[in-house]
């Protein structure tokens, strides 16, 4: 089973490096830059890891945390 690992970040170089590096180490990646994406995500793809930005434009990092709990 492979790990499914969430990035969520508003900079899209740094989804895009942190899914390349996570993909060389076999996980399975899904990278959004909006926080109610990343959400939706959560719910639908099920992630083992979320990694998480804090300051986020849209949606905070916090109220992201809260809206995945």
């Amino acid at each position: 089973m492979t790990t499914k690992v969430l990035i969520i970040d508003d900079d899209q170089a740094i989804t895009d490096l942190m899914s390349m590096l996570l993909k060389t180490h076999g996980f399975d990646t899904i990278a959004t830059n909006t926080g109610a994406e990343g959400i939706k995500f959560a719910q639908d793809k099920a992630p083992h890891v979320v990694l998480l930005d804090l300051m986020m434009p849209d949606v905070d990092g916090w109220q992201v945390c809260k809206g995945i709990r």
